[in-house]
C-alpha cells in the first residue's frame, strides 16, 4: 500500500460545505488544535480549526493523540450554546454518532460501533476519538470546544500506541480526500448541534442503542476514586451509562473510563 501526502484545501473545503458559513482556520502544523481553541477566548464562534499535523494532539485523561503530517483530521469546533453546561449532557454521544453517520460506516455494518463515551471503533479497534471542554459565560450560553481526531490515511503509527487502531484507508484499501470528509463531517455537524440544542441527546437515543458497542458486556470502569465492575445495559436519555452492578442494582453513570471489556 503505497504511502502518499495529500493537503488539505481550506477553499476546496470551504466550497464543499456551503452554504454552511462556518469559517475556517487551516494550520501546517500546531501544539493542538484543541488547546489553541480553548485559549481563544476572544475569536467569534462559531469557527473551526484544521491541522495537517499537531505536536502535542491530546485526547481523553490528557492521553497523546498521534497526529502526523497530512494522514488524518485533526478539528477543533468552538461553538456557542444557549444552555448550562448541565444542560449538555450526551454531547459527546450526539458527536459521536456524527461521525458514524458522515463517515458513512454504516457500510461496514456491526463491524462499526460506538464506545461510551468518546470513541468510534470498527473491528474493535479505534477510528476516532472525541473531546470535549464546556466552559460557562457571564450569560446563560456556554462556550463549548468540540475536537476530533480521525484516523483516514493512516497505515503505520507511533509503535507506542497502547490501543488497536485502524484508519478509512485501512479499511477499504484505498487512499481518501481528507477534505471531502472534513466538508461531510461540518455540515452533519452544523445540522446535529441544532438537533440537540433544540431536543437534547434524548432524540438520538435510539440511534446510539444501534451502535453501543458496550451493550451487554462486562466492564471495570474507573470512576473517581474507585473502580467499578458491572455488566453495561446501555445508556439513558441523558447519555449516562447504565451499570448493573454485581448486587443487581443499578446504577448510572455521568464520567468514566472503561479500563476493560469483556466479551
Amino acid at each position: 500500500m503505497p504511502d502518499s501526502n495529500i493537503l488539505l484545501v481550506q477553499d476546496e473545503i470551504i466550497t464543499s460545505m456551503a452554504p454552511l458559513p462556518w469559517p475556517i482556520t487551516l494550520y501546517q502544523t500546531i501544539d493542538s488544535t484543541h488547546r489553541r481553541m480553548s485559549a481563544s477566548k476572544t475569536l467569534t464562534l462559531p469557527h473551526v480549526f484544521l491541522a495537517e499535523e499537531q505536536s502535542e494532539g491530546c485526547g481523553q485523561q490528557d492521553r497523546h493523540w498521534h497526529s502526523p503530517f497530512a494522514k488524518n483530521i485533526y478539528l477543533s469546533l468552538g461553538y456557542t450554546f444557549q444552555k448550562k453546561p448541565s444542560e449538555l449532557s450526551g454531547l459527546s454521544l450526539a458527536i459521536g454518532l456524527t461521525l458514524f453517520e458522515a463517515l458513512d460506516l454504516g457500510r461496514f455494518g456491526g463491524r462499526a460501533q460506538l464506545k461510551w463515551p468518546n470513541d468510534v471503533w470498527v473491528d474493535q479497534k479505534k477510528l476516532a476519538g472525541i473531546l470535549i471542554d464546556l466552559e460557562k459565560e457571564k450569560s446563560l450560553n456556554c462556550r463549548a470546544v468540540i475536537s476530533m481526531g480521525v484516523n483516514i490515511n493512516l497505515i503505520t503509527a507511533d509503535p507506542k500506541l497502547d490501543q488497536p487502531w485502524t484508519s478509512l484507508r485501512l479499511l477499504t484499501g484505498e487512499e481518501q480526500n481528507r477534505n471531502i470528509w472534513v466538508a461531510k463531517i461540518l455540515k452533519v455537524l452544523h445540522r446535529n448541534l441544532l438537533q440537540f440544542e433544540e431536543q437534547s441527546f434524548q432524540s438520538f437515543l435510539s440511534q446510539w442503542q444501534e451502535h453501543d458497542a458496550l451493550f451487554g458486556q462486562a466492564i471495570q470502569l474507573g470512576n473517581l476514586n474507585e473502580d467499578i465492575q458491572g455488566v453495561v445495559m446501555g445508556v439513558n436519555e441523558q447519555g449516562h451509562l447504565k451499570l448493573k452492578l454485581k448486587d443487581g442494582s443499578l446504577k448510572t453513570f455521568s464520567a468514566g473510563k472503561v479500563i476493560y471489556t469483556r466479551r
